[in-house]
């Protein structure tokens, strides 16, 4: 499982246990028919690369003893932004989930996967409830990002490590050139 799928998991198993036993994830474009009222919708988050710097290192794995090297890209991080939305039958059942909801995120301001912590972020707090078609139904919404997701591309590059080093310098008190040979040990 990649790191984004633990992470909606974690997340879903999260709001689930503590907002609402009806959340369910799904894209902005979904025509969602709901079966039960009330839900959290939890939209798919958009992911806006976060970090290119030099904690970026690429991974190396070593076999000494085949004297190969595979060197794995370094894991770029993301920001995931999640929209949400909850809709119920009165005003008063979107305002229940969404104290919930707000109560949640600032219980946890980090989301635990996998024994990696990623911050958690509010950007949007729910709105207002609004009414929604058919007429009889109430919805807000709100935002928040999950911070710093590392997600392995998978890509590596594979070599040989080296046993032994020659060296061609300039001599500096005969003039002329030198070789030096450096055996490495394991």
């Amino acid at each position: 499982m990649s790191e984004f799928e633990a992470v909606m998991r974690t997340l879903l198993q999260g709001l689930k246990a503590n907002v609402l036993a009806n959340t369910v994830s799904a894209t902005h474009s979904d025509m969602l028919e709901i079966a039960e009222l009330p839900v959290l919708i939890l939209f798919l988050p958009d992911a806006a690369r976060s970090r290119l710097d030099d904690a970026n290192v690429p991974v190396q794995v070593k076999d000494e003893t085949a004297g190969t090297v595979r060197v794995f890209d370094p894991a770029p991080t993301y920001d995931l932004a999640f929209d949400f939305e909850v809709v119920a039958e009165t005003t008063t059942g979107v305002l229940e989930i969404g104290e919930k909801m707000a109560a949640y995120l600032e219980a946890n301001p980090y989301l635990t996967v996998n024994s990696k912590e990623y911050p958690v972020r509010v950007v949007e707090p729910m709105g207002r409830p609004g009414a929604v078609e058919p007429a009889n139904l109430r919805r807000a919404s709100g935002s928040f990002v999950v911070e710093s997701v590392e997600v392995d591309t998978g890509k590596f590059q594979d070599g040989k490590l080296a046993r032994q080093f020659e060296a061609v310098y300039e001599n500096q008190t005969t003039g002329g050139t030198d070789q030096a040979t450096w055996s490495l040990k394991k």
